[in-house]
């Protein structure tokens, strides 16, 4: 066997076998999905109803069965006065 041979051949072997593994992996993971909530641009210190549509995305995210929540910005000013604010996004309870 020459080495273009040898190369030819380890190749196609590692592509079967990734090929293999990858949609062995796949079958699994589909059965494992993975459910979570997401908010964003919630605005508190522009939008007077923040605070209450936050509660709401939190309570109805309190009824589901999610691995997690997130938010992706827009969130609110890090200062003193919204501390509750970060609260209420926090007494989700789950990650």
């Amino acid at each position: 066997m020459n080495r273009r041979s040898f190369i030819k051949q380890t190749f196609a072997g590692m592509v079967g076998t990734c090929c293999y593994t990858w949609k062995t992996a796949n079958a699994a993971a589909a059965s494992q999905a993975v459910s979570f909530g997401v908010s964003t641009d919630i605005h508190k210190d522009i939008m007077p109803d923040a605070d209450k549509r936050l509660k709401a995305f939190i309570d109805d995210m309190a009824t589901r069965d999610l691995d997690y929540i997130i938010d992706l910005g827009d969130f609110c000013i890090p200062k003193k006065e919204n501390q509750g604010f970060r609260d209420l996004f926090h007494s989700y309870d789950g990650p």
